[in-house]
This record gives C-alpha cells, sequence and structure tokens, in this order.
C-alpha cells in the first residue's frame, strides 16, 4: 500500500533534520511525497510537476508536469488522482491520459484510497468519497474534527486522520460500506490522551498504525498496541517492521517494536522508503530537485510477515488464557497480535501464533488438537497444532458477532447475537453446522460437563441473572433443551469463573457458592470468600483470591486453610497438568512460570510447596509474625514496621517489633520510622530529616521516588501515564470499604502537594483522597478516563501523606483502579496548581501559563498584567501601580490609590495646594466646595482658576469661543475613528461628520456663541437614525463667568416635520484651569449640560467627557487645516484679570501636574 507523508504538517517536526537552506525552499515547493509500488512520487509546485523515483531501479524516472499549482496527489496501482486547488484530475503513472474528474467544493488538501474508492478531503473539512471506476460522486461527508495525514486501508475497510485544531488531539477511524459511503467514524477510546501528532503511518499488513509521536495503535480498535519510545519523524516499513528517522539517526525496530539497532549521522530528509535492505532517505534540495541517500540494513535480522514472536523477556500482559485440559497454555497479547503458548512439560514456549487482527475469544481443542479462535465479526478459524509451523485457516463465519466459544468432545461450540436473544450452534470439526437453537442467553462464561452432557454459562442478558444449562447430545450432535437452576434468579450471584470441582461432581462460581450441577443446580455449601480461578487436584481445591493475588488452600467442609500473598503486577492464573500446578504472574510485568508439585517439598522443611509460606527456604515453624502470609525466613519485613530487619538489625533494633519504628533513637525528636524515610541516621543526632521545599515524581525511572507502600493492596508502576509514559496503578477490584494506598513520609516546608489521576478500566465505584496523618485533607471521584488534578495543601513539618483510594461498591462489574502521574510538591502562593520555580507568573494566578512571547514571563504578570510594585495586585487592577499598597486605600473611590492620589479627598484641589490654607484639609472632601471668602465662586474653582480663595474678588469670566475652533479640522477619538469639521458653503455654518458611523452635526455661529442647528443621532428608544433641527440651542457662549449658570430656551423637530418640542437648556461654567493633554499644557474650561459634564481645551475643542484629570480623553488628536474667525469681537476676560498670584499658583499646579502624572485604573 502507499506509504503516506504529509510534508506541511511535518514541516516543524524537521527541523532538527533539514538544513536552514532546506526549510526555506521546501516549504514553497514540495507539497507531498508518497510510495507505490517500489516508486516514489513527490508533488511539486513552482514549477507545478511530479518527481518519480523507481526504488528497485535506482533511478529517476521522467517527470511528469501539471497544469496548474497543486494543493494534494493519492497514487494507486493504475492512477495518480491530483487535487490542483478545487479541481480533481487523473492521470496515469506514467502521466498520460489526463482526464478531468470533477471539482471539489474547496481546496483539497488530503487524498487517500480505500479499495475502489477516492476520497478527498476539502479545506472546509468535508470528505468527497469517489467511485474510481466511474468517477461519480458516491457521497459528501462532514468530518467530525478537521484533520490531516489521511491513510487508507483496504482490508480494515476504513482511512484515518489526525485531528488539527480539535482539543485534545487524537486519532479518528472512518469506517467505509461497501458502497462507499460512511458507515462510522470514531476517535480512539483514549480521546486524546497520548500525545499530540501530526503524521500517520500504516504497517504492510494494515494491523497497526503509526503516528510520528510513536504511538501505535490496532488498525480494528484504535486500541492502543505500543510504542516507539520516542517521536518518529519519518517512518517507512521492511514488511512489517517500522524504520524511522528521528533527529539525524535511521533507527530499526522488528515488528515487535522491539529496537535492532541505529545508524547514526544520516543525511536530512523529509521522506523514507525502503526497498530490499535498503533505506532511501529523500531530500528536496531546492525547487524542482530531490536527493537521494542510501542506506545498508542488511545486517539486522528482521521477522518476515507473519512470523511470530519470541516471548522470552517481552513485557506484555495477556488478554485471554486458555488451557482447557492439555499440557500447553495459550495467552493471547492484543498488542503484539500473538497468541504465546507456554508448555508446562519442558517449562518453555513452544513456538507463537501470529494473528493479524483482534480475535475476541480461543478455545483450545484435545479431540481436534486445534486452537480455535473468534473474531467481533463471527469468523472463527483455527491453528492446527499437529504442524511444526501452524497457520491460521478459516473455519466458518457465524451470523452476527461471536461472544461464546468452547470445544469439547469432537465438537466446537459458539454463541452468537443473532436470532431471537442469542443462537447456540454446535459444528464438527470440518465446520459443518450440526444443530443450532435460537432463545439462549449471553453469557461472559460457558463450561462443559461431560458428567451429564451439559454446557453451564451465566444468564448475563436477563434480570435477575442465574446460572443456565443446555442439554447436547454427544452422539448426535444435536443442541437440546435448556433452562437454569431451582431459584430463577434469587440466591444465586452470579460471579464469574464458572469451575468443576469434585472429579466433576460440583460446580464452583466466582462467588464462591457450590452448586449441585444436576438439574436442580442446588447451592450445597461456600467458601469463606470470592475468587478469580481455581483447580482441582487430588482431592484439593485451589483457588485465587477475587482481587487475584492471593492463592489459598482448602481442606474438608471447605475450610480454608491456606493462602499465600504473590507479588504481581496483574491477577495471578493457576493451571495444573499432571499433579503439577503452574502459576502465572508478573512481578516486573514479564509473565513468570512457577511450578509447584501437589505433594513436593523443594526445601525439606516437612512442609508441602502449595501450603509453605516460604516454599525455597526451611522454615519449620512457618512464623510470621506480621502475618503478611510471608514467613519470616522470606520476609525482608518481619514486623511490617516499614523498616527493613537489615536496617533495624544495623541500628540495634528488634526485627519483631513493630513498636520500635515510632521510637527516636538518637533522641533528636524525629522517629525511627521518619529518619529510615528520609535518610538521615537513625542514631545521630546531628543528622536529622532534611526540610524537603520540592519534589517531582512521574516514575519514568521505574522508582517509586518517595512513596512507598505499607499493605497488601500496593500501588505498582504501569505503562499507562500521561504521554504513553509510567504512572502508578492501585490494586485494582476493590470492593465496598477496601482501599489501595501508597505513602508519602517526609520532613516538609509550607507548599501543596499535586498529581495528576484518572479512571482506569471502570472506578465509577471508588474515590481518591489524600489524608495527612490521618485526616482526610481533601477527595475526588471521577467518571472519565482523562487525567484530572488533585491538590492538597501541606503545612511544615513532618507528615505521613497517604494517597488512598477508596470503593464503595459492593460488587464491582469489572477490574476497577485509578491511575497516578506527575506527582509534585512545592510552593504556590498563588494557588493556580502550578509550582514553583516552573510557575511563569508565581505570584499571578494563571493556570493557563500562557507566554505569547516566549520570554519565559507569562502574559498574565507582565504589562498590564505584571506587578512592579510587589503589592499582590496586577497594574491592570492596581490603583497605585508603581507603588506598594497591598490595602488599595482609595478615600475619593476615583481610579488612584491614596499614595499616589494628589487630591486623595476628590474635591478637585490638590492636596499640595490644600496645605497652604488652615481651612483646608486634604482629607475634607466638602471643603473644596466651600466659599470661605464669600465672593460667588468656590475655593476649588478659584485656586484651579488662579485666584485667591481668600480674597474677595471679582467673578473671572473667559472668552470661550478659542474652546470651540471650527474651521477645516480633523479629529481623531480614542476609538481610532476619524470626525471631520469643515464649512458647509453656508455663512458661518460648519458641519462635523464621523466617518466610521456617519452621524454629523451641523454648527452655526451666532451672536450668542455657537449654534447647534442639525444633527443626525441614533434614538436609543427606537435603534434607529434621527435628524432633527434645533433652534436657540448654545452649544458653546461667547463668554461666561466661573460659576455661573445660564438658561437657553430652545426647540427641536425632525427633520421636514412642521411640529416641534420646546426645551430649556441648562450650562453652568464648572472649572477653569490648566491641563496637560498629550505632552503639553493647556489652559481648559468645563462645562456642565443639564448635568453632562464636557471638558474643552483651548485651540483644540471637546477633548473629555468629564473633568480633566479624572477620565480618559475622548480625543487623542486634532489636526487643523484652517481655523476659521467666528466673529467674536472681544477677546477680553470679562474682568477676571491675570494677578501675580494666579501667576505662581498656576506655575506651583504645572510643576504638580509635570511632577506627578497619574495613573489609571481601566
Amino acid at each position: 500500500m502507499p506509504r503516506v507523508f504529509s510534508f506541511r504538517k511535518a514541516l516543524t517536526c524537521l527541523t532538527a533534520v533539514a538544513s536552514s537552506f532546506f526549510i526555506s525552499t521546501l516549504h514553497a515547493a514540495l507539497v507531498d511525497i508518497k510510495e507505490q509500488d517500489e516508486v516514489v512520487y513527490a508533488l511539486y509546485s513552482a514549477p507545478n510537476k511530479i518527481v518519480r523515483y523507481d526504488l528497485k531501479q535506482e533511478r529517476f524516472l521522467s517527470e511528469i508536469s501539471l497544469t496548474s499549482y497543486p494543493s494534494a496527489f493519492e497514487i494507486d496501482a493504475s492512477h495518480i488522482y491530483v487535487g490542483l486547488d478545487r479541481e480533481i484530475r487523473r492521470m496515469t503513472l506514467s502521466g498520460t491520459s489526463n482526464t478531468f474528474v470533477r471539482n471539489a467544493g474547496s481546496t483539497v488538501t488530503d487524498m487517500t484510497s480505500v479499495g475502489k474508492y477516492l476520497f478527498a478531503r476539502e479545506e472546509e473539512d468535508s470528505v468527497l468519497s469517489i467511485d474510481k471506476d466511474d468517477l461519480s460522486l458516491v457521497e459528501r461527508h462532514d468530518a467530525l474534527t478537521p484533520g490531516s495525514s489521511y491513510i487508507g486501508s483496504e482490508i480494515q475497510s476504513a482511512y484515518y486522520y489526525r485531528t488539527v485544531i480539535q482539543g485534545p488531539a487524537d486519532i479518528y477511524k472512518v469506517s467505509i460500506n461497501a458502497d462507499g459511503t460512511t458507515e462510522s467514524e470514531d476517535d480512539s477510546p483514549y480521546h486524546g490522551d497520548y500525545p499530540d501528532a501530526a503524521n500517520l503511518f500504516m504497517n504492510s499488513s494494515e494491523s497497526k498504525v503509526f503516528d510520528d509521536a510513536g504511538i501505535v495503535y490496532l488498525t480494528d480498535t484504535l486500541e492502543y498496541a505500543g510504542s516507539l519510545s520516542g517521536v518518529a519523524h519519518l517512518m517507512t516499513f521492511k514488511d512489517d517492521n517500522p524504520i524511522i528517522l528521528r533527529d539525524d539517526e535511521v533507527i530499526v525496530f522488528d515488528q515487535n517494536l522491539i529496537e535492532q539497532g541505529r545508524i547514526s549521522s544520516v543525511a536530512g530528509a523529509n521522506f523514507l522508503s525502503e526497498y530490499g535492505d535498503i533505506v532511501f532517505l529523500f531530500q528536496s534540495t531546492d525547487v524542482s530537485t530531490l536527493n537521494v541517500t542510501k542506506y545498508d540494513i542488511s545486517k539486522y535480522e528482521l521477522p518476515q510477515p507473519g512470523d511470530p514472536l519470541n516471548p522470552e523477556g517481552f513485557q506484555y500482559t495477556p488478554e485471554i488464557y486458555e488451557q482447557n485440559g492439555g499440557s500447553v497454555i495459550y495467552l493471547y497479547d492484543k498488542e503484539s497480535l500473538n497468541v504465546f503458548r507456554w508448555d508446562m512439560i519442558s517449562g518453555k514456549y513452544l513456538t507463537s501464533l501470529k494473528i493479524n487482527t483482534p480475535l475476541l475469544l480461543l478455545s483450545y481443542s484435545e479431540s481436534h488438537n486445534r486452537l480455535y479462535v473468534g473474531y467481533e465479526d463471527g469468523s472463527i478459524s483455527y491453528f492446527d497444532l499437529s504442524e511444526d509451523d501452524p497457520e491460521e485457516v478459516d473455519f466458518t463465519v457465524l451470523t452476527m458477532g461471536i461472544h461464546g466459544l468452547k470445544a469439547f468432545d469432537n465438537y466446537l461450540f459458539a454463541v452468537d447475537y443473532s436470532g431471537a436473544w442469542n443462537t447456540q450452534y454446535l459444528f464438527d470439526n470440518g465446520g459443518s453446522l450440526l444443530s443450532s437453537a435460537e432463545w439462549r442467553y449471553y453469557s461472559k462464561v460457558y463450561l462443559w460437563n461431560p458428567e451429564n452432557s451439559r454446557m453451564y454459562y451465566f444468564q448475563d442478558d436477563s434480570s435477575p441473572n442465574d446460572v443456565g444449562w443446555t442439554d447436547i447430545n454427544v452422539e448426535t450432535g444435536i443442541i437440546g433443551d435448556d433452562g437454569d437452576s431451582l431459584y430463577h434468579g434469587d440466591i444465586i450471584n452470579p460471579e464469574p469463573p464458572l469451575i468443576l470441582i469434585d472429579s466433576n461432581q460440583l460446580l464452583l462460581s466466582g462467588s464462591g457458592q457450590i452448586m449441585d450441577p444436576a438439574a436442580t443446580l442446588e447451592v450445597v455449601d461456600y467458601l469463606s470468600n470470592a475468587i478469580s480461578d481455581s483447580i482441582w487436584s487430588e482431592g484439593q481445591l485451589v483457588t485465587v483470591t477475587q482481587r487475584g493475588y492471593k492463592y489459598q488452600l482448602w481442606g474438608s467442609n471447605y475450610e480454608l486453610k491456606f493462602q499465600r500473598r504473590i507479588d504481581s503486577i496483574h491477577p495471578i492464573r493457576i493451571f495444573i497438568y499432571n499433579e503439577t500446578l503452574t502459576m502465572v504472574s508478573d512481578p516486573e510485568g514479564i509473565p513468570v512460570f512457577t511450578e509447584f508439585g501437589v505433594n513436593d517439598d523443594q526445601d525439606d522443611d516437612g512442609t508441602y510447596d502449595l501450603f509453605d509460606n516460604c516454599p525455597f527456604e526451611a522454615n519449620v515453624d512457618q512464623s510470621d509474625k506480621d502475618g503478611d502470609t510471608h514467613g519470616d525466613t522470606c520476609d525482608d519485613d518481619d514486623d511490617d514496621d516499614g523498616i527493613p530487619d537489615s536496617i533495624e538489625l544495623e541500628y540495634g533494633l528488634n526485627p519483631l517489633n513493630k513498636n520500635d519504628a515510632d521510637w527516636d533513637l538518637d533522641n533528636d525528636g524525629y522517629s525511627n520510622f521518619v529518619e529510615f524515610r528520609a535518610k538521615s541516621d537513625l542514631s545521630d543526632n546531628d543528622s536529622v530529616p532534611p526540610i524537603v521545599s520540592s519534589f517531582s515524581e512521574n516514575f519514568n525511572d521505574q522508582d517509586l521516588g518517595y512513596l512507598y507502600n505499607m499493605s497488601d493492596t500496593p500501588w505498582r508502576l504501569s505503562e499507562n501515564g500521561i504521554g504513553n509514559t509510567y504512572a502508578l496503578k492501585s490494586t485494582d477490584y476493590l470492593k465496598n470499604g477496601e482501599v489501595s494506598s501508597v505513602y508519602i513520609t517526609s520532613n516538609f516546608s509550607e507548599g501543596a502537594l499535586f498529581f495528576k489521576f484518572k479512571m482506569g478500566e471502570s472506578a465509577d465505584d471508588y474515590s481518591v483522597m489524600a489524608l495527612i496523618d490521618g485526616d482526610v485533607a481533601d477527595y475526588a471521584t471521577t467518571r472519565e478516563f482523562e487525567w484530572n488534578y488533585f491538590r492538597a495543601d501541606v503545612d511544615s513539618g513532618v507528615h505521613t501523606i497517604e494517597i488512598r483510594v477508596y470503593a464503595y461498591d459492593e460488587e464491582p462489574d469489572e477490574r476497577s483502579s485509578y491511575y497516578l502521574d506527575d506527582l509534585a510538591f512545592g510552593s504556590d502562593i498563588d494557588e493556580d496548581w502550578i509550582l514553583e520555580p516552573d510557575d511563569n507568573c508565581p505570584t499571578v494566578h494563571n493556570p493557563s501559563q500562557d507566554d505569547e512571547d516566549l520570554n519565559g514571563i507569562g502574559d498574565d504578570c507582565e504589562g498590564e498584567y505584571s506587578d512592579d510594585d510587589e503589592d499582590g495586585v496586577q497594574r491592570w487592577q492596581d490603583n497605585c501601580p508603581d507603588l506598594y499598597n497591598p490595602d488599595q486605600m482609595n478615600m475619593d473611590y476615583d481610579s488612584f490609590g491614596d499614595i499616589c492620589d494628589d487630591d486623595v479627598d476628590g474635591d478637585r484641589v490638590p492636596d499640595d495646594l490644600e496645605a497652604l490654607y488652615s481651612f483646608l484639609d486634604p482629607a475634607n472632601p466638602y471643603d473644596g466646595g466651600g466659599d470661605f471668602d464669600e465672593d460667588g465662586m468656590t475655593n476649588a474653582q478659584e485656586i484651579l482658576a488662579g485666584t485667591d480663595p481668600e480674597v474677595k474678588s471679582e467673578r473671572v469670566t473667559i472668552d470661550l469661543l478659542d474652546y470651540f475652533p471650527l474651521g477645516i479640522i480633523k479629529i481623531t477619538g480614542s476609538d481610532g475613528n476619524q470626525s471631520n469639521i469643515w464649512p458647509t458653503g453656508n455663512k458661518n455654518e460648519y458641519i462635523l461628520e464621523n466617518e466610521y458611523y456617519g452621524f454629523y452635526k451641523i454648527y452655526k455661529a451666532t451672536s450668542s456663541g455657537i449654534a447647534l442647528i442639525e444633527e443626525q443621532v441614533e434614538e436609543p428608544s427606537y435603534f434607529e437614525d434621527v435628524t432633527r433641527t434645533l433652534d436657540g440651542y448654545i452649544q458653546m457662549p461667547k463668554k461666561m463667568g466661573l460659576n455661573t449658570t445660564s438658561f437657553y430656551n430652545y426647540s427641536t423637530a425632525e427633520l421636514g416635520e412642521s411640529e416641534s418640542e420646546s426645551s430649556v437648556e441648562e450650562l453652568t461654567f464648572s472649572e477653569y484651569g490648566l491641563t496637560e493633554w498629550n505632552g503639553e499644557s493647556y489652559e481648559y474650561v468645563t462645562l456642565i449640560y443639564d448635568g453632562s459634564v464636557r471638558t474643552y481645551l483651548k485651540g483644540v475643542g471637546l477633548v473629555y467627557y468629564g473633568y480633566a484629570g479624572e477620565v480618559d480623553p475622548y480625543v487623542v488628536s486634532v489636526e487643523i487645516e484652517q481655523l476659521d474667525d467666528t466673529d467674536v469681537k472681544s477677546k477680553s476676560s470679562g474682568g477676571g484679570s491675570f494677578q501675580p498670584f494666579w501667576l505662581m499658583l498656576l506655575t506651583i499646579l504645572l510643576f504638580l501636574k509635570h511632577a506627578k502624572k497619574r495613573k489609571r485604573f481601566y
């Protein structure tokens, strides 16, 4: 099949292996590269062409010219399909017979094939399905999410892609019907849990799809199938063996993802291919040329397609075990698609059985000497185990998906979902159907009893559940009657497995119930606990506890005689052959097979191995001080106090006294246990546990770090961590009230403990909590498979922190667990869940850690988000951003805190000037409005206007027309919009129009001042534009006295309407003084129009909608091209002259304005 690589999405990851010249030219020229039938095709733009290279002949073929800019292409066995922007064309592999296919709705960005159908992704995320036979459009499918690197599989009848924008990033599978339409579109079961990736690659057998993050998925289910332990910038395959380019190394793996070797210092490349034993690296060095570099990999012995894996030393976890009476244990590993075979006689692996797609069921037939395998689609095949190298042979196909498979006697029994309820089938060894029966039940397990010719099972799809049975005539192969227990859903607790014991005379269920397998299935006895596995040998019942980490031996009347815990990551399994018990465990993640002869005593201590709590070390007394099922002789912590026996003996402690862990041997204030955990000297009072201010643990060194286990429900390392790394996994299958805990003991500084956790297989009824010295600090529950965040605050001092998973489900349906990763402790004063020093804003709550300029300082703590004065308040919120004032005191509730406000009381008189007068107080907001000299002007008005507030004086009168200039003027507002003033052509009339909104006002110079005579405004009550005329409305009088009010009668009418409304305008001259604008000083006047405050600057016009210095300017610039005389005859101030005292105060005021610039609070 073609090997797909999308350059556009991979450019970033290739920079490590490409020269700077390569990057600058390739982006504009090389569109994509693919391989088909040992020929590499490179799609170029500028010039528009396809460059071809024959791998077999190791030479370039003639180039294919294209008529326009290409955006994507696809190659199959006979044609090239090219997307030329929106146009799709087809040509032969040599470029002849160029045929129009169709036009897409937008640019074609990806193409792939699935059998006879071409799939073209449009830029707008629709995917066209085109029949390649007649070039007809089959379907336009709207993708669930934007994607890239489309790659098809004819075997799976599906194509795959990676998400581009959608978060979290994931891989998607789109299954295709036989008619080319979309059947389904699904993401992986992990919903973006693995690292982001841009490109997909598929192995030759189309059983696995790889991404450039190095994660491998099964093409059938998108379940995780392994990892290449790092990124794969480029990838090709020799058969099913991946060969990748990582940085400047070619790395060769076998099909089981085991590294075979490396070639270092290779040339940069943007495509990787393989033929024979040669790896070809293709690099585009200019707009039209490919450079080819070759490397010999013949020294690596790689398995051929279908070659089984040798599991010796291979880390795997079987999904299915099968024995069914023979001497071989079959172990199915879904990730490697192998069925491994362990021979209990020789104690060795036999040749593995390789399969191509994930299976659901296994069943061994001793009579046929076959291993039957069942698949989700209902197909059944088998391996003939009499052959030296068994190959998979088709057997039959059921009507619907299979869920039951059991070989017995000379038959194969199978169950699927077809018919009424479910259908049971019986086949002979030739695959002929002998009989079938509908109206049967679904079950997780099936058990054949040769004593009464019955198949037993649970009725898992009915409520209440029960144990059911079906009669089968072994002489005729006819499926007969069925039935259930006498309780019909009562009494019986139907928990798997089902096992025959006592020479097939009794039936044992996983719940521990023992039934008589006669017609009634009467419960005749009980075990004292539930089980997960069992064998019967020589009158001896051996079981595995329900959780799966202890095996048990039972005496007469089913008295529990002995149990022993086995160190294993996953639940143990037990098998029996010729009175030899084989136990399968995986203490290090690799299955270990331990044999026990039922009557063996390997250490000659008088206790059979199965009953011996130290089976390989003699201990006649079987002493077990701590009751952990490991005898003292082979237990490294006999008293289970957390301090190993060897350490206790070294310091003179008693390894059989649990209490001495709490003693303080050196009297330094720290217990022996705390000192052991902290690695300080237990006998030296100068050696004390160091204060731990920070630590982090991601478990990738496969060590627990600061954590430790102290129970028989430990946490263990698992390869289910963040980004396919290691994590801790709690003990699974807990029941109501049970816990699984891991601990940290240390001398902590004050800080916070963080970790991430997620639900495992199924943990709906679990909670995770943190306990500090036995007290619950916090807890959480999740029903999601995504990672969640957990935080617990820790006070300074010595503490034991317990991370506990607690179960509150009486009978869990499935194996359940939690995963824990990225454990960290440290300071987090801003409580954003990011520890120092990793926090790019350590004093500002910014969990996103955004840093647009990549300077290491988070966006939330620089610029307006900074905290330069370190008072804990960001600049945009700080009312004194350059002065430390954590209390943010603000007496007058303006934009400025008291310590940086030159008018603390907000009475419009600067504090420094108020301090010059005995009758004024900088902390009295009312004295500025007083009139000490009783001359009709307030104290504030006089001080701002430059007159003496202590001496009665004539009222200040100001000529105002200079504050409202007219002519040809351009005004820029604070919102960036432009307004213009220009003459209308009528005498003394001027129009002001806003370029953005289109509103306008017309002013006229009159004997009374500047009048507003017409305007277009938005009428708020109607949400529409209204144009109206005004008569008598004075916008700016010729002159006014300070602190005086004038009243003007005026009328308004809508334009063209005769009816008008009369109103009265109230205009008050509130303030006069100096202010700073755009770095220069200006005289200003503040007028109040019917309560609306506006401030005008002399020679500029309206600048503030409010008081100067209290609001931001509405106008940021004014350009005067022409200033007209508005016929103002008198320039006199009307009695308000500038006295020396006024000039002195004015100078002081200007100095204060420049020396103390105000900072605004937005």
